[in-house]
């Protein structure tokens, strides 16, 4: 994937969604995703349906091949059903629709360019590359340089991408929470907070009204000073009372903070996410 395309959109959850890189002027690949009722799933269908809203969004200048997609990974996805195509108007893409019969997800993957300028050898590394789906049970959240995964039991609730702060949230079945956080030039904000006393600070920010007794204490994690925390809190999630657990920690060479907090998962949930941090894999 070249490094000068960044995230521009993201929407919807595990169930469906949509998401798309941008170069910073385009759109350069677009990921749609749905589970399927169940069964196989006629993907000729899919991109019938596909190809007709393409054609509205188009006006009808549009021009969908699938008879020329020998551009097309041969090994992507081996384990799934594939239906490659092309499509060319004011752009050209190269696209595969997907089943996979395991998950029952259907995707539909495409890689755009401007036209007269495609480069069918780029679509196939980028697509050939992807997955649909890890088996190891943890998705993988990636953005401006921010790696982590989370267990695939907890769906992406809310997401901040505002400079300096990168903050997301998410929430599993069992009505627990988790949130992971990058803040930015942590230098200046180590000036102003003592690393010791950011739990206190993020608690206030999250909109806790009513925070017991607090407990932390200092430890380190990949090599880095951080602080592991624990306070029964009120006013915030769904719970009239929740214990929340976190832990904080500053990379001085990033000159970044990371922040891993969670309620009602496992006691090792904190420390295996924290340990993902920075991972691409």
């Amino acid at each position: 994937m070249p490094n000068s395309w960044e995230l521009g959109a993201h929407h919807g959850d595990h169930r469906a969604g949509y998401a798309c890189l941008d170069d910073g002027r385009e759109v350069r690949l677009q990921v749609r995703w749905s589970l399927s009722k169940g069964g196989d799933t006629d993907l000729e269908g899919v991109l019938r349906r596909y190809q007709r809203s393409l054609a509205k969004a188009c006006k009808g200048n549009l021009r969908f091949d699938r008879q020329h997609a020998e551009w097309a990974p041969e090994c992507a996805w081996e384990d799934r059903a594939v239906a490659p195509f092309f499509w060319q108007s004011e752009r050209e893409a190269f696209g595969f629709a997907s089943h996979c019969r395991g998950c029952g997800r259907v995707v539909i993957v495409e890689v755009l360019f401007p036209v007269n300028e495609s480069d069918p050898s780029l679509a196939n590394r980028i697509i050939g590359s992807l997955v649909d789906h890890r088996d190891d049970g943890r998705i993988l959240w990636s953005v401006y340089g921010f790696a982590f995964s989370v267990p695939s039991t907890y769906d992406l609730d809310h997401a901040d991408l505002v400079p300096g702060r990168l903050r997301f949230l998410f929430r599993s079945a069992r009505r627990s929470w988790m949130r992971v956080e990058r803040w930015a030039l942590a230098s200046q904000w180590m000036d102003k907070v003592a690393l010791e006393v950011w739990p206190e600070e993020l608690l206030k920010l999250m909109g806790v009204s009513r925070c017991g007794s607090l407990d932390r204490k200092g430890t380190q994690i990949n090599g880095h000073k951080a602080v592991s925390f624990s306070a029964t809190v009120a006013g915030y999630g769904f719970f009239r009372r929740d214990q929340v657990k976190g832990l904080v920690w500053n990379d001085p060479d990033e000159d970044k903070a990371f922040v891993v907090m969670e309620a009602g998962g496992p006691d090792r949930l904190i420390q295996e996410v924290a340990d993902t941090v920075g991972r691409q894999a």
